[in-house]
């Protein structure tokens, strides 16, 4: 059987040309990790947005002090998340940057990112059982725009729902 984990990413911004800026994921049993990732020379400037930085509050100055290279990042990534199913609130842009960060990989890797929707369809939750779900997460693990934060906010919602 597989193992499950919920990822979250934070970006330099919202539109092209964004990238990852940090990655984060919680296994089924609650453990997780994350990573800020300096931003290689090849992530230009111009993908940086101001509006992301006061979302997650995290400077570009800050992730070129304290970042984890791109490359270091990209194989942790890899080697800890090969063979996992990966569900994220975000699928689409996620899987946009997870990918950019991926190239770095040595070899070069890829994920399959589902949409944790998927996954409440999977448990058969309803939409009382989701927004309870959601309530108790929310006081259990809030989201805060970090990505260890938040995907443990999707875990916990997972957990209220019976999840194992």
């Amino acid at each position: 059987m597989m193992r499950l984990a919920f990822l979250d990413i934070e970006a330099s911004g919202f539109g092209p040309g964004s990238y990852p800026v940090e990655v984060g994921w919680t296994f089924a049993d609650g453990t997780g990790e994350a990573w800020l990732i300096c931003p290689p020379d090849e992530w230009t400037a111009a993908g940086w947005d101001a509006a992301a930085e006061a979302l997650h509050g995290l400077s570009h100055a800050w992730l070129e002090h304290e970042g984890w290279s791109a490359a270091y990042v990209a194989d942790r990534a890899a080697a800890q998340l090969a063979d996992v199913l990966l569900y994220t609130d975000a699928a689409v842009i996620d899987s946009q940057w997870l990918a950019r960060l991926l190239e770095w990989a040595s070899p070069p890797a890829s994920l399959n990112v589902r949409p944790f929707t998927d996954l409440l369809r999977l448990v058969g939750a309803d939409a009382t059982a989701v927004q309870a779900a959601i309530t108790a997460a929310s006081q259990m693990a809030p989201r805060q725009h970090r990505a260890l934060a938040d995907s443990r906010h999707l875990w916990a919602i997972w957990c209220h729902l019976g999840g194992e």
